[in-house]
């Protein structure tokens, strides 16, 4: 039987993923950061990137510089592997129009997207961005209101609910996807980062930057680690009620990435698992769960 209502918002998600698509290819940029106001605490639009995506990377910054509110930074952080590569034209081209490059040489993988943003900008909000899809140019205006009725959470246009069975948390790929049924911020939500996600200034736990747990605890998977790490300093989710739940892929049949290994291979299960032994986080997405089914 079909779920109508998963439908309806499926169908309206194709129709905004085309609009978007069509936005981004046919308008023409100006400046794409602020550059008309002063702000307090300031927007900063971070993402990071890997040489086989470059072909398709200058696509995704454009959407994020064609933002109808524009951050007041947008930083593209690369890691030392893109040194031994030119940056296509298309690219730096970008520059002209607020784009800021930047090149770390630790290599700490998915995780460049949200860690010198943050280590950076500490009292500022941070929002960060995949590099392989279209943008809708209201992303940050919606996330910027959603944080406005949410200071102090973690606000993301794509979230997944988190599902207990008993006290076992179920496997990541049996999990309420696409979640827009929780609309008040929850510890059950887990951000995804190809929506686009808010993170304030504060809101993950001291262990968040620091590099060397970052690499021999969760490499692979950033949205894991964040999402114990807004755990572990009370932080909650909130979903960010938009039309284009997820984003379309700058080119049909794109090459697979991170995050779908990370799916296709239960990779998440593992780290979250192992996180679980090290700072016992389950506790309080389970609590919630059970204060959740008694309402």
């Amino acid at each position: 039987m079909i779920n109508v209502k998963r439908y309806i918002t499926n169908r309206l998600n194709d129709v905004s993923a085309f609009f978007t698509k069509a936005y981004v290819e046919n308008t023409k940029l100006s400046i794409g950061v602020n550059n008309s106001e002063e702000r307090n605490p300031k927007i900063i639009a971070s993402l990071t990137s890997y040489p086989a995506r470059f072909d398709i990377l200058s696509v995704t910054i454009k959407s994020i510089l064609l933002q109808s509110m524009k951050a007041d930074k947008v930083i593209l952080w690369l890691g030392s592997d893109s040194k031994k590569v030119e940056l296509p034209d298309n690219i730096v081209e970008l520059k002209k129009y607020g784009l800021e490059i930047r090149v770390v040489d630790d290599n700490i993988m998915p995780h460049k997207k949200y860690f010198y943003a943050m280590q950076e900008f500490p009292k500022d909000i941070v929002i960060t961005f995949d590099d392989d899809v279209v943008y809708s140019p209201f992303t940050i205006s919606s996330l910027i209101k959603t944080h406005f009725a949410f200071p102090e959470c973690v606000c993301a246009r794509r979230a997944h609910r988190i599902v207990f069975e008993g006290d076992a948390m179920i496997p990541y790929n049996k999990w309420e996807f696409n979640c827009t049924s929780l609309k008040k911020p929850s510890y059950m939500l887990f951000a995804t980062g190809i929506g686009g996600v808010l993170y304030p200034p504060n809101a993950l736990y001291k262990y968040a930057l620091d590099i060397e747990r970052v690499k021999n605890e969760c490499l692979r998977a950033d949205d894991v680690w964040l999402k114990v790490m807004e755990t572990l300093a009370e932080t909650k989710v909130v979903w960010t009620r938009c039309l284009l739940i997820v984003p379309p892929d700058v080119k049909e049949n794109q090459s697979i990435g991170l995050a779908h290994g990370n799916v296709n291979r239960n990779q998440n299960d593992i780290y979250m698992t192992n996180l679980e032994e090290r700072y016992h986080y389950k506790r309080i997405i389970r609590e919630s769960c059970i204060e959740s089914k008694k309402k």
